[in-house]
């Protein structure tokens, strides 16, 4: 991450570098994980503080252009990823940071931030492992296999080794499946074990920032289920588009962990809070696709899901891409991670 206090210097030698600092992605399959970086860039492009992704290699360059056109202009959700990619991109804008304390005052700083951006987007199968069914022909998710150590290693000391760490939730699969337990169990203990080895715990907790972000907010499972318990509010755009207040998105995650009955989600939600420090800790209530807005211009109650299913089986999105809560993570995260401990 550089971080430039002060007006954007011109020259790019008089840019100070800080410490580097990576962001991770952990996530079961089909929780959307490909699909958060590829509503990134467009995020970005509608950030009125105006953020830019800039890829750094021309593997990252070629996922922004082919995924952002899949999903603007094709109207298609990108594959499902079923093997390591790593994706390495910087993320540059201005932003307020934290600057210390003044008259015994908390005082913030305009800085521009370039995040650099490690990812590693790995196929949700990596984060299970468990053999639950014999292999198939075809099977490319790694049930019923045993686990590729290598893979393993790669994936673990990654996430080790991360400043940052944005954790997506997916209450509908929750709902379908209740296997977010299963999924999430695995990553934290081998998580816990190598930041132990690599890292040590120097409060008692995980070192790392944690960005926790439910997603798929424009289903109508989850959406029902957050206006059901008051946690709605209505953004100040044109459309009104239905938002979770920040202060509510904990709570929002607390009852999305509650969608299934066997108790699998909600030892998710312990687990997070156990072993990540409450202060490195954020929620986020997300969509990549966002809501479908009408001829009116406005929200309607009516019909609001941007996302179809034909009658091929294959899901397909209505509407213009307006993601929710995409981009506020990585900033959480950045912005966290270019404040020094004092």
């Amino acid at each position: 991450m550089k971080l430039h206090r002060g007006p954007a210097p011109q020259n790019p030698q008089a840019q100070r570098r800080a410490s580097m600092h990576d962001i991770g992605m952990w996530g079961p399959i089909g929780s959307g994980k490909t699909t958060f970086l590829a509503a990134l860039n467009i995020a970005a492009m509608r950030s009125q503080s105006r953020w830019k992704l800039v890829g750094t290699d021309d593997e990252a360059t070629d996922f922004l252009v082919d995924q952002t056109h899949s999903l603007v202009e094709e109207r298609v959700f990108p594959p499902a990823t079923v093997a390591i990619k790593p994706f390495r991109w910087s993320l540059i804008g201005r932003a307020e940071v934290p600057a210390g304390r003044r008259w015994g005052r908390e005082i913030t700083e305009e800085v521009t931030l370039e995040v650099n951006l490690d990812l590693l987007d790995v196929g949700g199968g990596m984060f299970d492992r468990v053999p639950t069914t014999p292999a198939r022909d075809g099977d490319e998710l790694g049930f019923g296999e045993e686990p590729d150590r290598d893979d393993d290693e790669v994936l673990f000391n990654h996430l080790a080794g991360q400043g940052g760490i944005v954790y997506l939730y997916d209450p509908v699969r929750e709902a379908d499946k209740g296997d977010a337990f299963r999924f999430f169990n695995r990553t934290l203990e081998r998580l816990k074990q190598r930041s132990f080895e690599q890292r040590g715990f120097t409060d008692g907790y995980l070192p790392q920032h944690l960005a926790v972000c439910v997603t798929k907010f424009d289903h109508k499972t989850v959406y029902d289920r957050i206006r059901s318990r008051g946690l709605r509010s209505v953004d100040d755009t044109d459309e009104m588009l239905p938002r979770v207040r920040d202060e509510d998105a904990a709570e929002a995650f607390r009852e999305l962990c509650s969608i299934t009955h066997d108790g699998g989600a909600d030892l998710v939600r312990r687990a997070i809070e156990n072993n990540f420090h409450p202060d490195r800790v954020a929620y986020f209530v997300t969509s990549a696709v966002g809501f479908h807005v009408g001829p009116s211009g406005r929200f309607m109650e009516r019909d609001f899901q941007n996302v179809v299913v034909g009658p091929d089986g294959k899901a397909r999105i209505r509407g213009p891409v307006r993601p929710i809560n995409v981009l506020e993570p990585v900033l959480w995260l950045a912005k966290r991670l270019a404040v020094k401990p004092r």
